[in-house]
Protein backbone atom coordinates (compact mmCIF):
# COMPACT_ATOMS: atom_id res chain seq x y z
CA UNK A 1 0.00 0.00 0.00
CA UNK A 2 2.82 2.37 0.84
CA UNK A 3 4.36 1.77 -2.57
CA UNK A 4 1.04 2.60 -4.23
CA UNK A 5 0.74 5.77 -2.18
CA UNK A 6 4.26 6.85 -3.09
CA UNK A 7 3.45 6.16 -6.72
CA UNK A 8 0.42 8.42 -6.46
CA UNK A 9 2.79 11.29 -5.68
CA UNK A 10 4.95 10.58 -8.69
CA UNK A 11 3.22 12.95 -11.10
CA UNK A 12 2.55 15.75 -8.63
CA UNK A 13 4.47 18.76 -9.90
CA UNK A 14 3.89 21.30 -7.15
CA UNK A 15 3.96 21.30 -3.35
CA UNK A 16 0.22 22.09 -3.35
CA UNK A 17 -0.62 18.99 -5.41
CA UNK A 18 1.56 16.85 -3.16
CA UNK A 19 -0.11 18.29 -0.06
CA UNK A 20 -3.63 17.71 -1.44
CA UNK A 21 -2.81 14.13 -2.32
CA UNK A 22 -1.32 13.49 1.12
CA UNK A 23 -4.41 15.01 2.76
CA UNK A 24 -6.61 12.61 0.81
CA UNK A 25 -4.44 9.70 1.87
CA UNK A 26 -4.59 10.80 5.52
CA UNK A 27 -8.36 10.59 5.43
CA UNK A 28 -7.97 6.83 5.35
CA UNK A 29 -8.54 5.98 8.99
CA UNK A 30 -6.38 3.12 10.30
CA UNK A 31 -9.47 1.94 12.18
CA UNK A 32 -11.50 1.81 8.98
CA UNK A 33 -13.74 -1.15 8.26
CA UNK A 34 -12.65 -3.87 5.85
CA UNK A 35 -14.95 -2.54 3.15
CA UNK A 36 -13.51 0.98 3.56
CA UNK A 37 -9.97 -0.41 3.30
CA UNK A 38 -11.00 -2.42 0.25
CA UNK A 39 -12.49 0.70 -1.32
CA UNK A 40 -9.33 2.70 -0.60
CA UNK A 41 -7.13 0.00 -2.11
CA UNK A 42 -9.33 -0.18 -5.22
CA UNK A 43 -9.03 3.60 -5.59
CA UNK A 44 -5.24 3.38 -5.32
CA UNK A 45 -5.11 0.68 -8.00
CA UNK A 46 -7.54 2.60 -10.18
CA UNK A 47 -5.28 5.65 -9.94
CA UNK A 48 -2.28 3.56 -11.02
CA UNK A 49 -4.18 2.22 -14.03
CA UNK A 50 -5.10 5.80 -14.95
CA UNK A 51 -1.38 6.66 -14.90
CA UNK A 52 -0.67 3.65 -17.11
CA UNK A 53 -3.42 4.64 -19.54
CA UNK A 54 -2.09 8.20 -19.69
CA UNK A 55 1.29 7.00 -21.00
CA UNK A 56 2.34 7.08 -24.63
CA UNK A 57 0.52 4.38 -26.65
CA UNK A 58 3.45 1.95 -26.93
CA UNK A 59 4.25 2.22 -23.21
CA UNK A 60 0.58 1.70 -22.36
CA UNK A 61 0.47 -1.36 -24.65
CA UNK A 62 3.57 -2.90 -23.07
CA UNK A 63 2.23 -2.29 -19.55
CA UNK A 64 -1.13 -3.86 -20.41
CA UNK A 65 0.52 -6.90 -21.96
CA UNK A 66 2.94 -7.29 -19.03
CA UNK A 67 0.13 -7.12 -16.50
CA UNK A 68 -2.04 -9.46 -18.57
CA UNK A 69 0.66 -12.09 -18.96
CA UNK A 70 1.52 -12.01 -15.26
CA UNK A 71 -2.09 -12.22 -14.10
CA UNK A 72 -3.07 -14.91 -16.63
CA UNK A 73 -0.02 -17.13 -16.17
CA UNK A 74 -0.58 -20.45 -14.43
CA UNK A 75 2.78 -20.13 -12.71
CA UNK A 76 5.27 -17.35 -11.94
CA UNK A 77 7.22 -16.19 -15.00
CA UNK A 78 10.91 -15.52 -15.15
CA UNK A 79 11.77 -12.19 -16.73
CA UNK A 80 13.31 -13.94 -19.76
CA UNK A 81 10.11 -15.96 -20.29
CA UNK A 82 8.02 -12.82 -20.22
CA UNK A 83 10.42 -11.08 -22.59
CA UNK A 84 10.02 -13.95 -25.04
CA UNK A 85 6.23 -14.02 -24.71
CA UNK A 86 5.99 -10.28 -25.36
CA UNK A 87 8.32 -10.43 -28.35
CA UNK A 88 6.14 -12.77 -30.42
CA UNK A 89 4.22 -11.18 -33.28
CA UNK A 90 1.82 -12.78 -35.74
CA UNK A 91 3.83 -14.37 -38.53
CA UNK A 92 6.98 -14.94 -36.47
CA UNK A 93 8.47 -18.39 -36.92
CA UNK A 94 11.32 -17.95 -34.46
CA UNK A 95 12.35 -15.76 -31.58
CA UNK A 96 13.19 -12.23 -32.71
CA UNK A 97 16.06 -11.13 -30.48
CA UNK A 98 15.62 -7.57 -31.76
CA UNK A 99 12.07 -7.49 -30.36
CA UNK A 100 12.87 -8.24 -26.71
CA UNK A 101 11.68 -5.60 -24.25
CA UNK A 102 14.25 -4.86 -21.53
CA UNK A 103 13.04 -6.00 -18.09
CA UNK A 104 13.60 -2.50 -16.67
CA UNK A 105 11.18 -1.13 -19.26
CA UNK A 106 8.56 -3.75 -18.40
CA UNK A 107 8.76 -2.64 -14.76
CA UNK A 108 8.86 1.11 -15.42
CA UNK A 109 5.84 1.25 -17.74
CA UNK A 110 3.83 -0.79 -15.24
CA UNK A 111 3.79 2.19 -12.84
CA UNK A 112 4.92 0.34 -9.73
CA UNK A 113 2.61 -2.68 -10.05
CA UNK A 114 5.39 -5.04 -11.14
CA UNK A 115 8.70 -5.97 -9.59
CA UNK A 116 11.52 -8.38 -10.36
CA UNK A 117 12.82 -10.72 -7.70
CA UNK A 118 16.51 -10.59 -8.51
CA UNK A 119 17.24 -13.80 -6.60
CA UNK A 120 14.86 -15.97 -8.60
CA UNK A 121 14.57 -13.84 -11.75
CA UNK A 122 10.77 -13.91 -11.43
CA UNK A 123 8.81 -10.90 -12.56
CA UNK A 124 5.67 -10.55 -10.47
CA UNK A 125 2.98 -8.21 -9.21
CA UNK A 126 3.92 -6.20 -6.14
CA UNK A 127 1.21 -7.72 -3.93
CA UNK A 128 -1.46 -10.40 -3.99
CA UNK A 129 -4.10 -7.65 -3.81
CA UNK A 130 -2.90 -6.44 -7.21
CA UNK A 131 -3.81 -9.82 -8.69
CA UNK A 132 -7.19 -9.75 -6.95
CA UNK A 133 -7.93 -6.25 -8.25
CA UNK A 134 -6.91 -7.05 -11.83
CA UNK A 135 -9.03 -10.20 -11.76
CA UNK A 136 -12.05 -8.21 -10.53
CA UNK A 137 -11.74 -5.70 -13.36
CA UNK A 138 -10.63 -8.18 -16.03
CA UNK A 139 -13.43 -7.29 -18.43
CA UNK A 140 -12.26 -3.67 -18.48
CA UNK A 141 -8.57 -4.43 -18.35
CA UNK A 142 -7.37 -7.46 -20.23
CA UNK A 143 -8.30 -9.70 -23.12
CA UNK A 144 -10.87 -12.41 -22.54
CA UNK A 145 -8.36 -15.06 -23.64
CA UNK A 146 -7.10 -15.69 -20.09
Amino acid sequence: MAQLYLGSLDDKTTPRLVRRTLEQLQKSDPGASESQKHELLDKAYSDVLERINAQKPNFRDVATRVLSWITCAKRPLKKKELQHALSVEIGDTRLAEDNLIPPERMVSVSAGLVTIDEGSGIIRLIHYTTQEYLERIKDKFRPKSC
